[in-house]
């Protein structure tokens, strides 16, 4: 057979396809599943683990969607996107459930409650601290009330004739009463949410005690106890908020002063507070917006200024 025959043989010959792999994927997949891992637990610790689960399933669907060449992936992952994005936009409804804001505001119920029975008791309201023959603060009004709110075991614990962290009294930081803390606050750690606000003209004139009396403004116009979300007071601390000191608007970005953690009723994370829980000295709990005025939080936070409250609960 001639050369020229056997290069037309050769073509004629159907071509062989190539072997697939026996690997499905090429090596660079091998890097994802880590990124996607490393990617999660950055999340985690800047956002929380819920925004973290979250953005970690957003990033999948847009994997899905745009990497997959599989058109029924394409349109799942695009169907699960839309679903996510209305989910997390539209508002928390139909829960039975208490939410969070409202746990946080039974709590401040409940120490309003223990004040006012406090007053029945001794015919006033406890001092925003006691101090020793020096003038040294030594404790809080928040540990004066635990009788008040069922916890008179941990009472007996505590040491009047030691201060507030002294060498017993500090080994009680670990045990606070969970009624002194907001459900939006993290878990496990003694620092309170719920503060008095102390001043001459306030409900809390200091070391000396007040009476409904004395709050002639009306009770029901008259802030007794307030939201703080990252205090950083103990909950045993004699240490409140200062009315000369403190800032005059809610959640305030330049200073100290009422606060809470209180997003509109979505499940979006990451979302702005719109207000924080605070009672009243009649017992009534209410939810202070942000964009309260200065001159009404003042109004409301003095016991004798005659002021007018222009606040409709």
């Amino acid at each position: 057979m001639s050369i020229a025959n056997v290069s037309m043989h050769i073509d004629s010959q159907p071509s062989v396809p190539p072997q697939k792999s026996g690997y499905q994927f090429g090596l660079k997949y091998l890097f994802v599943p880590p990124l996607l891992v490393a990617f999660y637990f950055a999340m985690a610790a800047c956002l929380g683990f819920d925004a973290a689960s979250a953005l970690t399933f957003v990033v999948l669907l847009f994997i899905g969607l745009f990497v997959s060449r599989t058109r029924a992936i394409q349109i799942v992952s695009l169907i699960a996107l839309i679903g996510l994005v209305f989910y997390l936009l539209l508002p928390d409804i139909g829960s039975h459930a208490p939410g969070r804001r409202a746990q946080c505001m039974n709590n401040l119920r409940d120490v309003a409650l223990a004040l006012q029975n406090y007053h029945s008791t001794y015919g006033c309201f406890p001092p925003a601290y006691v101090t020793d023959a020096q003038g040294n603060r030594m404790h809080s009004w928040r540990v004066l009330i635990l009788p008040f709110l069922d916890e008179d075991a941990l009472y007996k614990q505590y040491r009047l004739n030691e201060p507030w962290n002294g060498p017993n009294n500090s080994k009680l930081a670990k045990l606070m009463p969970r009624i002194y803390r907001c459900p939006n606050s993290p878990q496990g750690v003694a620092m309170t949410d719920y503060v008095a606000v102390v001043g001459s003209r306030t409900a809390w004139p200091g070391s000396k005690s007040r009476r409904l009396s004395e709050i002639t403004d009306g009770a029901s116009v008259t802030l007794l106890v307030v939201e703080s979300s990252n205090s950083g007071i103990n909950w045993m601390e004699p240490r409140d908020l200062d009315f000369d000191q403190m800032s005059m608007t809610v959640n305030s970005a330049s200073g100290v002063g009422i606060s809470g953690q209180h997003p509109k009723s979505s499940r979006f994370p990451r979302q702005e507070p719109t207000g924080a829980c605070a009672a009243m000295a009649d017992g009534s709990v209410h939810f202070l917006p942000n964009d309260l005025s200065s001159e009404t939080l003042k109004a409301l936070l003095t016991v004798d200024g005659d002021e007018t409250a222009n606040i409709d609960w």
